[in-house]
């Protein structure tokens, strides 16, 4: 979420607005299925921590063809 303007009520990314809730729902989405492959006790399972903050991971995940349709469409 750090590449929006959250909060920018000029860019429709102010508190309720559509942009704003789009990136908020799709950024909700992407953690609970990183959430639900890879939840578990670090002192019993291996988590790839470094691996899931990544950048280069995080601009994988960004990629339009892992997110849902634009809200115009």
């Amino acid at each position: 979420m750090e590449r929006f303007p959250m909060g920018d009520q000029t860019q429709d990314f102010g508190f309720g607005q559509t942009q704003a809730m789009h990136v908020f729902i799709e950024a909700s989405r992407l953690a609970f299925a990183d959430r639900s492959v890879w939840m578990g006790d670090t002192d019993f399972v291996d988590l790839p921590v470094n691996g899931l903050i990544n950048d280069d991971y995080v601009a994988m995940c960004y990629l339009s063809e892992y997110l849902t349709l634009k809200v115009s469409e």
